[in-house]
């Protein structure tokens, strides 16, 4: 494999400083983080010092064993743009790339550097190459025995031959130590499979829009997926063949559709299908036609092999949190799978083995994603993973061994292995990321998945204004979640930027950045400034559950103010500081509940579900929503405890873009003119009307926290998506050993 030769040390250009051989990113003294092929392609380019790199060159360095499209490399050189400037990498047309910035050596000692990583290949004995990877072992491995006391020479020996004989045997011992440690080691290590790195990668559709959620029928020729067709409208279900060049949509309903699955004899397939709350569980010819309902869900869907039955989520009782289910495909009876039904945690996604004897799922506590297994016949299951992390999808191996998922347990959504019985998961090489939506044929050998091209960004606008709105927080990563303090004076928000998604602050136009928190791997969001702008409120999964953190609004070490096994998330303050508002499960279903901030115990809030709560500015109603994906903004009266419906925001709140000014509640919601566009709006609390007070331009993304208001109303601050799509990807030749 080619090296690059270069004096070791620091290429320094404009701000930053290149380090090839640690592989880090430094601006003014703060790594900034790359993702592995970007900083590759950053490193070919930099040592070549000005010199004009052909594409083919770049493919060739920074993709050295895989075939993958030219899209890999020019998103690459747009994430880099982002990162160093615009004018740091120019466009050579038709030909390449070429770096602008005068590069400055810091050289410390000549020595050869290795080329920007690729696969590890070795011989074996023939011309196949097979990667290898370095294998976690697992924690609760057994520790051997130590060796017993040697016995004593006898009396009057040679004080020689004693040590002689003393120091063999001490040598002997370690030998048997290490040959045992060594056979325990292998005998208790999980078998974990090697995976070729040959593969062919080709982009499967390229539609305009969003192209997702793939799943190949059981010959493994066709894919079912959803798309939100050529004006971003609506998500329906389309089939393409593999190999082939066009598609044949299958559903044509106004409703959501998602979540495509065949039926084991592909003639068939079942879909979710979007309601004002939960799914509808819905099965159509794979030709088209008619359709039968089979139930309802809140997420799904897998078949067992016999084609009986579906695998869906839903609530055992009202209120309850989402658990497996047996749906049955002729009479619509359901049966629960998974029996901890006070366990803290919501079910979704779900994948039964090839035998048809456990179902692997993933539970969701809050954003972080682990996956669970559990005898079809139900029962309390089993968890796999330990990550910590978002999980995406998941997926068993045509026969049986082993799960895959597609996982941020690495940083990016990448592909993962994981024993069913849990231990160290494997990556698998050569596939790209960002990694979501991950599938795989019958057959094995071929895989797909979704590659998304998407960047949330926090955006300034002025209201009842025709200017656009300014993007005053932008990086390569995640920035979300704003929220203004009372003297708009400063902005508090998450963001990726160092790599974890952490608390960050900055002034009102984005400048002044202050990194709060320094967790460095565990989630953290929904930060919130008390009344004073002194603290700031967040959630985190630091320690087990999800529980609410406070923290200096200088820094400093967080403070947990709830603890136990229950989930706590999404806080807020009282108006006066004295409460805080927060969404916990702790009762056995979702409810919002309040506390000091100096800590003691909580007390229950709402009574018939509640998720995220605000207050109104004089401290009379409280504002919140029932819901992660359910719509409609209820009031609940501070002094006699009434809840009700706010009828004129009937629709609002689904995508968690809401929040109570002075004289309104102001939320994000698609437009009565089109169904294209977004717009803010705002319920007047004197009138009981909804006025209109500005359009947006892009889709507004349903997970964070999006939306908040200057104290004088004139100004917002939201999260917007920029740079959207996403693509579905062909993995070929996949091979395990």
């Amino acid at each position: 494999m080619q090296s690059l030769q270069h004096n070791a040390g620091i290429l320094e250009f404009g701000e930053f400083s290149l380090d090839i051989a640690e592989r880090r990113l430094v601006r003014r003294g703060e790594a900034i983080p790359l993702m592995p092929k970007a900083f590759d392609l950053l490193a070919v380019l930099v040592s070549n010092e000005g010199k004009l790199v052909t594409k083919a060159e770049l493919m060739a360095r920074v993709w050295p064993d895989v075939a993958v499209e030219e899209s890999n490399l020019t998103n690459n050189i747009t994430l880099l743009r982002k990162t160093l400037g615009k004018e740091a990498i120019e466009t050579v047309p038709r030909h390449g790339y070429r770096f602008t910035e005068p590069v400055r050596h810091r050289s410390l000692s000549a020595a050869v550097i290795p080329a920007p990583p690729g696969p590890v290949t070795i011989e074996r004995h023939s011309v196949t190459r097979i990667v290898t990877e370095e294998v976690e072992f697992n924690d609760e491995m057994p520790v051997p025995r130590p060796a017993q006391d040697l016995p004593a020479l006898p009396a009057g020996a040679p004080p020689f031959p004693k040590m002689f004989f003393w120091i063999g045997g001490v040598v002997g011992v370690l030998l048997l130590l290490a040959v045992s440690t060594r056979l325990l080691v292998h005998t208790n290590a999980p078998r974990q499979p090697e995976f070729f790195a040959r593969t062919r990668q080709v982009t499967f559709t390229s539609e305009p829009g969003q192209e997702m959620r793939p799943a190949f029928s059981p010959d493994g020729k066709r894919v079912a997926f959803i798309w939100d067709g050529p004006d971003g409208d609506n998500f329906d279900i389309y089939i393409k063949d593999v190999g082939g060049t066009g598609m044949r949509r299958l559903t044509t309903d106004q409703a959501f559709d998602t979540s495509p699955v065949w039926s084991p004899d592909g003639t068939s397939l079942a879909f979710l299908r979007k309601l004002e709350v939960g799914f509808a569980v819905v099965l159509i010819s794979a030709e088209g036609g008619p359709e039968r309902t089979l139930g309802t869900a809140t997420d799904g869907l897998a078949w067992t092999p016999d084609g009986g039955f579906l695998t869906i989520s839903d609530r055992p009782r009202p209120g309850a949190l989402p658990r497996l289910h047996l749906l049955a495909v002729k009479t619509g009876q359901k049966q629960p799978i998974t029996t901890d039904f006070d366990a803290p945690g919501e079910d979704a996604r779900s994948a039964v083995s090839p035998d048809g004897k456990t179902v692997a799922f993933i539970r969701y506590f809050g954003e972080i994603g682990e996956i669970f297994t559990v005898p079809v016949g139900g029962g309390v299951p089993r968890q796999v993973t330990f990550d910590k992390a978002r999980c995406d999808s998941l997926a068993w191996w045509p026969d049986g061994f082993g799960i895959i998922f597609s996982s941020t347990r690495g940083g990016e959504y990448a592909p993962w292995w994981v024993a069913p019985d849990g231990g160290a998961p494997v990556p698998i090489p050569a596939l790209g990321v960002p990694c979501r939506d991950l599938t795989i044929a019958p057959t094995g050998t071929r895989m797909a998945y979704r590659r998304v091209e998407s960047d949330l960004n926090i955006f300034r606008m002025e209201f009842f204004s025709t200017k656009a709105a300014d993007c005053i927080l932008d990086s390569t990563q995640v920035d979300d979640s704003p929220q203004i303090s009372s003297d708009g004076g400063r902005l508090v928000f998450t963001s990726g930027r160092s790599g974890h998604l952490e608390i960050w602050t900055a002034g009102p136009d984005g400048r002044n950045l202050t990194r709060i928190t320094h967790f460095d791997g565990p989630q953290v969001g929904s930060p919130r400034w008390s009344p004073d702008g002194k603290t700031i409120v967040f959630d985190s999964r630091k320690i087990g559950e999800s529980d609410i953190f406070l923290v200096s609004a200088g820094g400093g070490d967080p403070k947990p103010l709830t603890e136990g096994t229950s989930r706590n998330v999404l806080p807020s303050w009282s108006r006066d500081g004295k409460w805080i508002y927060f969404c916990s499960n702790r009762s056995g279903t979702n409810q919002i509940w309040k506390m000091s901030p100096t800590g003691g115990a909580p007390t229950q809030v709402t009574t018939h579900g509640g998720w995220e709560g605000f207050e109104s500015l004089d401290g009379t109603a409280l504002f919140f929503t029932r819901g992660r994906d359910v719509s409609g903004i209820w009031k609940r009266d501070l002094a006699t405890g009434a809840e009700s419906l706010v009828t004129e925001l009937s629709k609002a709140g689904r995508n968690r873009s809401w929040y109570p000014g002075r004289t309104g509640l102001y939320f994000i919601a698609r437009t009565s003119s089109s169904p294209l566009s977004w717009g803010i709006n705002r319920y007047e609390f004197s009138t009981g009307k909804v006025v209109f007070v500005s359009p947006l331009k892009s889709r507004i993304n349903a997970n964070p926290g999006n939306l908040t208001v200057t104290p004088d109303e004139k100004m917002g601050y939201f999260v917007q998506e920029t740079m959207t799509g996403s693509d579905l990807v062909l993995v070929e030749n996949i091979q395990r050993k």
